[in-house]
């Protein structure tokens, strides 16, 4: 438990540097930071699948995610050019290397390198959004405190086992707990950003709130399901008490695009 606090105090200095940096200079670091997020965690999914070996399925892989980090994502058009361009190459690889790519390797690398990449892309959809840097915070609040709060619920409250096949240490009460706490965090944030020009919508940000935490846990079980069939117990040994980048940004893949859509249906903050 201490590694994993420690790792988590590390990440959250990084984080606010990266953003307070990204802020006063004029350099995209947070375009680079989520390239380098986006490649790792290709590689950690990729190493165990063998795709790390046949080197030009990788590096499409790779291409993929740093054009989602770098690209115009503003642009629908662009990131439903970029997946079209994607599938055109790596079928085209299969066909020129067919005897030893197979239909099902560009099934699972095509759907992993999307899951990871546009997952990750979002953050940086709701960074260059309005209130950008604010609705960053939604969604670090839903994926790390439903995380923590399920994780801490978990170990000293749990003892109904939620899906034991799949992730045999998470519980019922660990789930509540993840939620409660996302909750109460969103409850403090809101506090805080109410004393300025700009108010948050009080019922919408605890129902995105609910459906992000929700949606954390899903990620975090999604993510386990596959290190499951892989035989797996972390994808990497980046972050101590953590695993790899997959294993700490999981939920982060699924309450980022959560966040981004509903917002836009339903606004949670407003000048």
């Amino acid at each position: 438990m201490k590694k994993r606090i420690i790792s988590a105090v590390v990440a959250l200095i990084l984080l606010f540097t990266v953003l307070y940096l990204n802020d006063i200079a004029d350099i995209p670091l947070t375009n680079f930071v989520l390239a380098a997020l986006i490649m790792t965690g290709l590689y950690e999914v990729y190493k165990p699948f063998g795709f790390i070996k046949r080197m030009p399925l990788a590096i499409l892989g790779f291409a993929f995610g740093i054009s989602l980090a770098f690209g115009k994502l503003s642009s629908a058009g662009f990131i439903i050019a970029v997946i079209c361009f994607y599938m055109l190459l790596m079928f085209i690889l299969a066909v020129c290397y067919h005897k030893t790519i197979k239909f099902s390797d560009i099934c699972i690398l095509l759907f992993t390198t999307i899951y990871i990449s546009l997952g990750l892309a979002h953050v940086r959809l709701i960074k260059e959004s309005e209130y950008g840097t604010y609705l960053l915070f939604v969604i670090l609040i839903g994926a790390f405190l439903t995380d923590s709060g399920a994780y801490f619920t978990g170990r000293f409250l749990g003892k109904h086992k939620l899906l034991p096949d799949i992730s045999p240490k998470k519980t019922i009460e660990g789930a509540v707990g993840g939620i409660v706490c996302a909750l109460a965090g969103l409850g403090i944030f809101g506090l805080i950003i109410s004393n300025g020009s700009f108010q948050p919508n009080w019922w919408r940000l605890m129902l995105v709130g609910t459906i992000s935490s929700v949606a954390a846990q899903f990620g975090d079980l999604s993510a386990s399901m596959i290190k499951r069939e892989l035989n797996l117990k972390d994808y990497g040994e980046i972050m101590p008490g953590h695993g790899g980048v997959l294993d700490r940004l999981d939920s982060l893949i699924f309450v980022a695009p959560v966040v981004y859509h509903l917002n836009i249906i339903l606004p949670l903050l407003r000048g």
